[in-house]
């Protein structure tokens, strides 16, 4: 019979995870996403499977396990004398990252559908509780009704055949007839159904039960998959993990709890903020994959259409992961890429399937944006080992490149704008080679290559002349988006622009034109247009790097707007995830956004730059109007980690805390702080000092210092005016 059940332990997981947020919709027509890291799911928020997706179409939502889809999905149906309810019409859908509830009430039953991936297993538990409200017995039949479809994933060049069920000892499974031992699934529940059916492609298990008056009965549903070993490894695990349902919950709720709420922690006086915070780290653990042995272990780009290995995306994303310390994945996805560069000589995919097929080997951006990222992991870890091995592939990569140069130092093709209309040299794929040159000639200081490290400081200063003279079209006050035949400026009015801006290809007076240029015309109420007049949609990644170039340029106000508009996306849709365009649309998570958010939270609010490798960190903290503090908690830099906190007292004093709470060196630490006025004073620890430098950052005064943190010392600076 069903079991009784009360889990308590249930219910105080989720108290503590909602922690006063709210992750609960009464809108359930949206899609949901859970995840492992070895299958995922995506459905309808009202409790069934909607037909979604382009890149096949229909086909994007249900039940996968990597590299192969196992169901379109799954159902319930509750059966009760004449009367059917299907369980897709949900109340309240409450999504806790780790799992999701669904919540039915009709006829005075209540039912509760919760629901997890396994975080290592290709398994997903689904468990019913069913609660009897009425002062009398009921009878009732539970169908679960599980849709098969077994096909390989798209773009992965793996044949598909003709699907099989059976019925196996109260469980249905199901293979792939031309993969019949290798691509196989098993789903059942926790006891034996009374019986069963298999029309079509669908397998019905029926379980007979009574409920007396206010009585709760619960029953546990499995499928796992199995894309290595079939149907018959499935069926080996399904028995050990069946028996382990309750432990497998707490371990995966335990796991995400320490991966959002431990770790870099940040607590400001905005809440949204705050809570965007810990929603942004979720995202990237629920996104995380190991798809071995066909690809490697990276991060998802987007949900449902881009589930699998990016370039660009990855590459966008590793100052985020860093920022919050997710330096396993960041190292993990970086090596991901670079196998396949290796195998490319030097050129970074832009997407590979999750069978490991290379459907597209690169856009001629990717790889300078892969060598920013090695420098900017390296600049976080100090990982000299790393460095080593990614050097050789780094110089490969940008010798691909130059290759598809004029003599003019411009790489063609397509870059970040894949349209047709579009020139064949863009201002991206330009400015990420004169960063990514820079960041090559630093490892190559690093790796003692001193006469390459003159070599390609030297190439990127060439090319940092020639865009200012070539691409500056001092008329429009803008850069060009594009070169086209005979180097023919062209202004496309693509959101790409502020790129020359964030690089700093662009000469500083140039920069700020353009910045002003792109307040004016070219941001809506939710952030940077795609293209200006032509594509007014928002997304993410332009409004997350325009952000950063606020910042930069201390434009603290704008730069926060943006910021929030980011993180609004996360009230849309599936609760607290990152969409890909602002408020909604495209994916409906989407990596780059929770990490660029992240990204600006430590290197825009705190104004934190990096340098591991030799025990030193840049600070240089802003808080936007109606903050009162901002505060950022074991913030890690190589064997480093340490506490800051900013706060505004008044118009007339800040605060800056800083806490070296790990480490065996003193870490260098290169202060930087808006003064209040020309008559001001800064005190550390209630002394003053006299030692420091004033600067015009952008029109914006300030003053600069060095201090050398002791390990476990803490240190108080405050600015004040003094009249």
């Amino acid at each position: 019979m069903i079991t009784d059940s009360t889990p308590s332990r249930f219910c105080d997981i989720i108290e503590y995870m909602i922690e006063g947020h709210t992750l609960r919709t009464t809108n359930t027509n949206d899609l949901y996403f859970l995840s492992g890291k070895r299958m995922y799911e995506i459905g309808s928020m009202s409790g069934d499977y909607p037909h979604i997706g382009s890149h096949i179409p229909g086909e994007m939502g249900g039940i996968w396990a990597y590299p192969i889809k196992v169901l379109d999905g799954f159902s319930f149906e509750i059966v009760e004398g004449n009367d059917t309810w299907q369980l897709n019409d949900c109340k309240e859908f409450s999504h806790f990252f780790a799992y999701a509830e669904f919540h039915f009430e009709r006829n005075d039953l209540m039912i509760r559908r919760k629901e997890f991936v396994v975080e290592d297993q290709p398994a997903l538990f689904s468990t019913l509780m069913i609660e009897n409200l009425r002062e009398e017995r009921r009878d009732f039949k539970l169908r679960f009704i599980s849709t098969f479809h077994i096909m390989p994933d798209w773009y992965s060049f793996l044949s598909d055949s003709d699907d099989r069920i059976e019925y196996v000892n109260g469980r249905f499974i199901a293979y792939d007839t031309k993969m019949r031992l290798k691509w196989g699934v098993a789903v059942g529940g926790n006891i034996m159904p009374g019986s069963y059916k298999i029309e079509d492609m669908k397998g019905i298990l029926e379980y007979s039960f009574i409920l007396f008056p206010k009585q709760t009965k619960k029953i546990d549903f499995l499928i796992i998959a199995d894309p290595e070993n079939g149907y018959r490894g499935a069926l080996s695990k399904f028995n050990g993990l069946m028996g382990d349902v309750d432990k497998l919950f707490i371990e995966k709720v335990d796991y995400y709890d320490k991966r959002i709420h431990n770790g870099v922690r940040f607590d400001c006086s905005d809440a949204f903020f705050t809570k965007s915070f810990l929603y942004a780290k979720a995202n990237l653990v629920m996104l995380t994959a190991d798809i071995s042995p066909y690809v490697g272990k990276f991060l998802l780009a987007g949900i449902p259409e881009y589930a699998r290995l990016f370039g660009c995306d990855t590459a966008y994303s590793i100052p985020g992961l860093m920022a919050v310390n997710y330096t396993d994945i960041a190292e993990d996805s970086l090596n991901t890429l670079a196998r396949v560069g290796m195998k490319q000589g030097g050129r970074i995919p832009h997407e590979v399937s999750t069978s490991g097929n290379v459907y597209n080997p690169g856009n001629v951006e990717e790889t300078p944006l892969f060598v920013i990222a090695c420098w900017n992991y390296f600049k976080w870890t100090g990982n000299k080992a790393f460095l080593d091995s990614m050097y050789p592939l780094c110089k490969k990569g940008i010798e691909y490149t130059l290759k598809t140069c004029d003599n003019d130092l411009y790489p063609k093709g397509n870059a970040m704008i894949e349209r047709l209309e579009i020139g064949n040299k863009q201002v991206d794929s330009v400015s990420y080679l004169y960063n990514a040159l820079l960041a090559l000639s630093h490892m190559a200081e690093i790796e003692r290559e001193n006469e390459e490290a003159v070599d390609f400081k030297a190439l990127a200063n060439d090319i940092k002349r020639r865009f200012n003279e070539d691409w500056w079209m001092k008329e429009k006050s803008l850069f060009a988006d594009s070169l086209g035949y005979d180097n023919t400026r062209r202004s496309d009015g693509y959101w790409t622009q502020v790129i020359p801006i964030i690089t700093g290809i662009g000469d500083e007076d140039k920069g700020l034109k353009a910045l002003k240029k792109i307040e004016d015309e070219r941001i809506n109420r939710w952030g940077l247009v795609h293209t200006k007049d032509v594509d007014n949609e928002v997304w993410t990644l332009p409004t997350g790097i325009l952000a950063k170039a606020e910042f930069n340029y201390g434009n603290v106000e704008i730069a926060t707007n943006l910021l929030k508009n980011i993180a609004v996306t996360t009230e849309y849709g599936m609760p607290g995830s990152f969409k890909e365009l602002i408020p909604k649309g495209m994916c409906f998570m989407q990596l780059w956004s929770s990490a660029i958010f992240l990204q600006n939270i430590v290197e825009g609010i705190f104004g934190v730059e990096p340098i591991a490798s030799e025990d030193a960190v840049n600070i240089f903290p802003k808080l936007p109007k109606g903050w009162e503090y901002a505060d950022i908690k074991a913030l890690r830099i190589g064997e480093h980690v340490v506490n800051i906190s900013y706060r505004k007292h008044s118009k007339r004093e800040t605060e800056l805390i800083i806490s070296h709470i790990e480490g065996e060196k003193p870490l260098r630490s290169i202060i930087t702080l808006f003064t209040p006025s020309d008559d001001f004073q800064i005190k550390i620890d209630g002394n003053l000092i006299s030692s420091y430098s004033l600067a015009d950052i952008y029109g914006k005064k300030c003053a600069r210092f060095t201090l050398f943190l002791k390990p476990h010392r803490t240190v108080k600076i405050t600015v004040s005016r003094i009249r």
